[in-house]
């Protein structure tokens, strides 16, 4: 058999990822037509309008795609970045052709009934994921149901999928001590010396995977080690009160803090802090090259 159809763009995995087996989730062992609800677990990341996020729930459900997709068992991956009704009509509709069905007409509405009709009468496991859902309303006849597929859910807001039946809630949080450790340990950010240190960083990080994550990268392009870096943490706590006053994590807030202005002072200096605010007034999926590459976005970043 060979491996199963994929549709949509699945985030491509780090190099040197690890798997979360103490913190994370596996669709082995759910019976089909279940869905799975990855949720930010409490306390880890407030939500709303500006909030930095991120504990990891968009990995962990590329993880399950990356990992199924070399099963020959499985027919089909779809992955959608449902951040919107359109959105979700045009990767139905384009799942829809990757599967070889040619829809009547050109109306995305008509080719996403006919994708869904398709799921529900599919005998091959298949897996929808929907990342970043945030209205449960835009879903309107266009949740994916069938007896043989699975549906892996990311989200911010839980109640996006309250009305959903068999379904499995999965609050997704901070690294364990040892999967904090294996993170900096794997990717060779620390050797066996500086255990110690990496322990306590990951600590004043509140064990956040992204700021995790962050931390990596800056002592990687400044080559310093886990007490620099600390210290350069308490300095920009100090800097993003008022973000902890706006309900962000504070150690989130303060890594990114961190990065922002180590990525502005690496060559050429002051790119990093025009690109990041001309990312910021976008969307925040899926940004064409071709508008960053665009002549008007190359003045802006040139300082023209």
């Amino acid at each position: 058999m060979e491996p199963p159809i994929v549709s949509g763009t699945i985030p491509p995995l780090a190099e040197a990822h690890i798997l979360r087996d103490e913190t994370g989730f596996g669709l082995a062992g759910l019976p089909p037509g279940a869905t799975v609800v990855l949720v930010p677990a409490e306390g880890t990341a407030p939500t709303g309008p500006g909030r930095l996020g991120g504990t990891g729930k968009t990995y962990l459900a590329a993880v399950s795609a990356d990992m199924l997709r070399r099963d020959p068992a499985l027919q089909l991956i779809v992955w959608v970045t449902a951040t919107g009704r359109d959105a979700v009509l045009s990767s139905y509709a384009q799942a829809l052709r990757d599967v070889g069905v040619r829809a009547p007409g050109s109306n995305p509405e008509q080719a996403a009934a006919q994708f869904l009709t398709w799921l529900a009468r599919a005998d091959r496991p298949w897996l929808v994921v929907l990342d970043d859902l945030s209205d449960r309303a835009m879903m309107d006849d266009l949740w994916p149901r069938g007896p043989a597929g699975w549906v892996l859910v990311t989200t911010e807001q839980p109640d996006t999928t309250a009305d959903v039946s068999n379904k499995h809630v999965v609050p997704v949080g901070s690294f364990s001590p040892r999967e904090a450790l294996a993170c900096l340990t794997v990717q060779q950010y620390i050797d066996a010396s500086q255990r110690s240190g990496a322990l306590d960083l990951a600590g004043d990080l509140g064990f956040q995977a992204v700021a995790l994550g962050q931390a990596a990268a800056v002592m990687t392009a400044l080559g310093i080690g886990c007490g620099e870096y600390r210290s350069r943490l308490a300095e920009h706590r100090q800097r993003t009160a008022s973000l902890r006053a706006a309900g962000q994590h504070p150690a989130l807030a303060a890594a990114w803090s961190v990065s922002a202005e180590v990525a502005d002072l690496l060559p050429p200096a002051g790119l990093a802090g025009r690109a990041l605010a001309l990312v910021s007034m976008l969307a925040p999926h899926g940004i064409p090259g071709a508008v960053l590459t665009s002549d008007a976005a190359c003045e802006y970043l040139t300082g023209r």
